[in-house]
């Protein structure tokens, strides 16, 4: 029984190590956190990167440049633009309630305090206090075109980027999965 009590004690501690790290660079899992891409046209695609309430907005929007270097290079083209991007925020507040509330009964009624609730006296004692917390989730989307040869200037075309330097720049700063913990992730 002990071992049993164990072993799940540790799988729950692994499931909640899970959740307290940054989405890493992945193809999206079943909730939807990672990378997805669609080809629209031969040169063109929609990239997604979705990243959890630990996953900064910069790291996705550099994770969505990456996978969009790599495409480009996949399909053997030099460079790509981006067409349409957007990155947006999902905001959700928590509250944690910091007291206990104390009361005696049976009493019905509104809200809380001393007052009269249903057939009997009633009342309660106590300093309801609390925590509210925020958590930003962040996804962003860029619709592309990839091409071949030398990527125009930024004067000309503000938006190309040369695949193979996005992924000089960006790729030693990807945590990859597995890499969580270990030094690996995304450096500043």
């Amino acid at each position: 029984m002990k071992k049993r009590l164990l072993a799940l004690a540790a799988y729950g501690l692994l499931l909640l190590g899970a959740c307290s790290t940054p989405t890493p660079y992945q193809p999206a899992s079943v909730d939807g956190y990672g990378i997805a891409e669609h080809q629209i046209e031969g040169n063109r695609f929609i990239v997604t990167f979705q990243g959890n309430s630990l996953t900064p907005r910069e790291t996705v929007e550099q994770y969505l440049l990456y996978r969009a270097a790599e495409l480009t290079l996949q399909a053997r083209n030099d460079f790509f633009v981006i067409v349409r991007e957007d990155t947006e925020r999902e905001t959700s507040y928590r509250w944690f309630d910091d007291s206990p509330y104390y009361g005696w009964g049976p009493a019905y009624g509104w809200g809380g305090g001393y007052g009269w609730g249903g057939p009997h006296w009633g009342g309660s004692f106590g300093v309801r206090g609390g925590t509210t917390t925020q958590s930003d989730r962040y996804t962003a989307y860029a619709t592309i075109l990839m091409f071949v040869g030398q990527k125009p200037a930024a004067t000309v075309e503000p938006n190309a980027y040369d695949a193979r330097e996005v992924l000089g720049t960006i790729g030693p700063r990807l945590q990859r999965p597995g890499e969580i913990g270990t030094g690996g992730g995304v450096r500043s």
